[in-house]
C-alpha cells in the first residue's frame, strides 16, 4: 500500500498480480517468445521446405547427374544412334521453313551438342571451382552464374523440343506433350534455384520454390501420363503387352491391357493431385519407384538384342524417377528438422 506524497492519504488498492520470487518477470517473455518462435518456424506452413545443408548438397548432386543422363539420352537419340533419326527441330527447319537439309541438321546437331556439353560442365563445375579456388576468374559468382546459364540453355532446348511436337503433331495426344515433358524441362530450373539458396542451414525461400518447381513438374508429368493411360495410348498398350510377353511369357490380351491402363491412369492422376497437397515421403518414394519402372519398360518390351537401340529412351526419362527422389531427400530432411524444432528443450 504505497503512500502518495502530497495527498496525505494511503492508497489502499491491492495489487492482485501473483508474484514469482524465483523467476524474473523479464525471463518469462523471453522464454515464451523463444517457444513461440520455435513453434512458428516449425509450423509456419506445412508445405514449406526447411532441409539441412547436407540434404541440399545431395539434392544438387542428384539433379546434376539426372540432367547429364537425360541430355546424354537425347544426344544418343539424335547424334550417336546407328539409326538416323531427326527431331521436329529438323522437321520445322527443313520441311516447314524450306531451309537446306545441311543447315537444318547442323542446327539440330549443334544444339544437342551444346546441351550435352552444358550438362557435363554443370556436373564438374564444383570440382573446377575447388581446384581453381585461388584463381580470380574462378570465383564463386562466376562458377555459379555460368552454371545457371548452362542450365537455362538445357531448359530452352528441352522446352523447344517438346513445343515443336505440340506445333507439328504426329504423336498421340501431342497437344499434351509439354505436360508430359514438364519434369525434363523444369528440373534444370530447380537446380538453378538450389544454386541460388543463400543460407541452406535455414528455411530458404529459394529452396522452397525449387521444391515447388519439382512438385509441379512431377505432378504435370504424372497427370498427363495418367490421361494418356485412360485414353489408351497405343504406345502404352504395346509396352504392357510386350513386357508381359518378354518377362513372363504371358500373352496379355489387348482389352486387358486397356483395362489395366485405366486403373494405372487413375492412380497417376490421384497421386499427382496429392503431391501438390502434401509432403508425404511415402508418396514421392512411390513416384520415384514407378518412374523408373515405366522408364525401364522401354527395355523390357523388346528382346535383349535391341537394348542398344532403345536404352536412350530410359535415360531421357530418368528425371521421371530422379525428381521424386530429390523431393524424397528434401522431405525427409524437412521432417527431421521440424521434429527437432518442435521438440521440447531439456530441463537443466
Amino acid at each position: 500500500m504505497p503512500f502518495h506524497a502530497g495527498r496525505g492519504t494511503l492508497d489502499c488498492r491491492i495489487d492482485s498480480r501473483p508474484s514469482f520470487p524465483h523467476i524474473s518477470t523479464h525471463d518469462r517473455p523471453i522464454r515464451n517468445s523463444e517457444a513461440a518462435s520455435r513453434s512458428h518456424r516449425a509450423r509456419s506452413h506445412f508445405l514449406s521446405i526447411m532441409p539441412s545443408e547436407n540434404s541440399i548438397a545431395r539434392s544438387r548432386w542428384v539433379l546434376r547427374i539426372i540432367i547429364l543422363l537425360q541430355c546424354y539420352g537425347l544426344a544418343e537419340h539424335l547424334l550417336f544412334n546407328v539409326w538416323e533419326t531427326e527431331s521436329n527441330i529438323y522437321g520445322l527447319l527443313f520441311f516447314d521453313f524450306k531451309t537446306s537439309e545441311t543447315f537444318a541438321k547442323a542446327v539440330e546437331d549443334y544444339g544437342t551438342w551444346l546441351c550435352l556439353m552444358a550438362a557435363i560442365y554443370v556436373l564438374f563445375a564444383p570440382i573446377v571451382a575447388r581446384i581453381c579456388s585461388d584463381k580470380k576468374w574462378a570465383g564463386g559468382k562466376f562458377i555459379r552464374h555460368s552454371q545457371m546459364a548452362s542450365l537455362l540453355c538445357i531448359t530452352f532446348w528441352f522446352a523447344l523440343y517438346a513445343a515443336l511436337i505440340v506445333v507439328r503433331g504426329g504423336q498421340f495426344m501431342s497437344q499434351w506433350v509439354l505436360g508430359a515433358h514438364a519434369v525434363r524441362i523444369l528440373t534444370p530450373v530447380a537446380l538453378i534455384l538450389l544454386l541460388k539458396a543463400p543460407d541452406p542451414t535455414r528455411p530458404s525461400r529459394q529452396v522452397t520454390i525449387a521444391a515447388w518447381f519439382l512438385r509441379i513438374a512431377v505432378a504435370l508429368t504424372f497427370f498427363t501420363h495418367g490421361l494418356e493411360s485412360i485414353f489408351a495410348n497405343p504406345g502404352f498398350i504395346n509396352l504392357l503387352v510386350m513386357s508381359a510377353q518378354q518377362l513372363l511369357g504371358y500373352e496379355l490380351a489387348q482389352t486387358t491391357a486397356i483395362t489395366l491402363l485405366v486403373y494405372i491412369g487413375i492412380v497417376d492422376i490421384l497421386i499427382a493431385v496429392l503431391l501438390l497437397a502434401t509432403t508425404s515421403r511415402f508418396l514421392v518414394a512411390y513416384m520415384a519407384w514407378w518412374g523408373i519402372v515405366t522408364a525401364c519398360s522401354r527395355l523390357t518390351s523388346v528382346p535383349l538384342s535391341f537394348y542398344s537401340m532403345v536404352y536412350w529412351e530410359v535415360l531421357v526419362r530418368i528425371a521421371h524417377s530422379g525428381a521424386p527422389l530429390v523431393l524424397l531427400i528434401l522431405f525427409c530432411s524437412t521432417a527431421a528438422e521440424r521434429k527437432r524444432l518442435t521438440a521440447k528443450p531439456e530441463n537443466k
